[in-house]
């Protein structure tokens, strides 16, 4: 018995899976770029492996939300997991970082992520309050005082972002920030200052 072949695409389906593949390369470039750029500011240290997962995880992340609106908590999970063993691992050959104040950045900035969410749920998906633990984690692990930049950087990429788009399409018009790519981009600006 033999298998029918399947229909040709359409393009509209041709045009999405274009798309899809850009938007990977293009992110996945990005991640390349500010991975290389963490570690050319701060050298090779014992936190490194943390931080190449997180911007790895954090690059994949906001693949999955440009182009389907969605990040699995699998992804969230081993990131989160990963980066938190890592960090302890570094806190150990290291005396550079402070792994109480990391802790405490990372439930801080969970909890303003959570009150955002729970007080208007369109404006930050699930996705983004859980991530929000591991990205204040690792930010604060230099110091707690880096949460304030990471706000301000992100502050500055939804205006980026949001502005063009709030003129483009007006107020209402449905249209979604996918917030974990300027989420990624505030981490990773956010670290290489903590570095320099």
């Amino acid at each position: 018995m033999t298998k029918e072949p399947d229909p040709p695409l359409s393009h509209a389906q041709v045009n999405a899976e274009l798309s899809e593949r850009r938007t990977g390369v293009a992110v996945a470039s990005v991640t390349v770029v500010a991975i290389v750029a963490v570690l050319a500011v701060g050298g090779w240290r014992p936190v490194s492996p943390a931080l190449i997962v997180l911007l790895g995880g954090l690059g994949l992340a906001s693949a999955l939300d440009l182009v389907y609106r969605r990040v699995p908590n699998n992804l969230i999970a081993a990131t989160t997991g990963a980066v938190t063993v890592l960090l302890a691992v570094a806190s150990v050959l290291d005396d550079d970082g402070y792994p109480l104040g990391a802790l405490v950045g990372g439930i801080v900035l969970f909890l303003m992520f959570w009150a955002i969410h729970t007080r208007s749920p369109g404006q930050f998906g699930a996705a983004d309050v859980k991530l929000s633990f591991v990205i204040g984690l690792t930010v604060s692990w230099f110091s707690i005082g880096q949460l304030r930049w990471l706000l301000l950087f992100t502050l500055a990429g939804l205006l980026v972002v949001g502005v063009p788009l709030l003129l483009a399409h007006g107020r209402g018009s449905g249209r979604v920030i996918a917030f974990v790519p300027v989420m990624s981009v505030a981490t990773a600006l956010t670290l290489i200052r903590a570095l320099a």
